[in-house]
């Protein structure tokens, strides 16, 4: 692990197992090395992983992934940062209570259950074609 700066990185294990250790962190960070947003298929990806924090309960950190950074901005569950060194206790600290309540707020909409209605109707209008 990175502890000595608050960084956890996880063996694999089974999905479970972390997903009830990600909710004993208070942050969820998507990074990725694309500081001058100059790789298209990193612009566009949205990952596994930003969901699954938010699942867990854990507002997201955001750099060089502008697509995930939009979803951020419009919903105001995380932080959004051009340089990594503007990445400080002091601006997480700040904004941590709002962006937790908006997470919280939206969670419940997160899970498959909210959407497999969705799901149904798709496979209901493909069979009956």
């Amino acid at each position: 692990t990175y502890a000595n700066i608050g960084a956890f990185i996880y063996e694999p294990q089974v999905y479970t197992s972390l997903m009830k250790k990600l909710q004993n962190h208070r942050w969820g960070v998507i990074v990725w090395n694309n500081a001058d947003l100059s790789q298209a298929q990193v612009n566009l990806t949205r990952t596994n992983k930003e969901q699954e924090y938010m699942a867990c309960g854990l507002p997201l950190i955001v750099f060089g992934a502008p697509a995930t950074a939009e979803y951020v901005k419009e919903h105001g569950v995380g932080l959004v940062f051009d340089k990594l060194e503007d990445i400080t206790p002091e601006a997480l600290d700040k904004a941590y209570a709002e962006c937790k309540a908006n997470v919280d707020k939206l969670r419940p909409s997160l899970s498959m259950e909210a959407h497999i209605h969705r799901m149904e109707d798709l496979i209901k209008q493909v069979l009956e074609k």
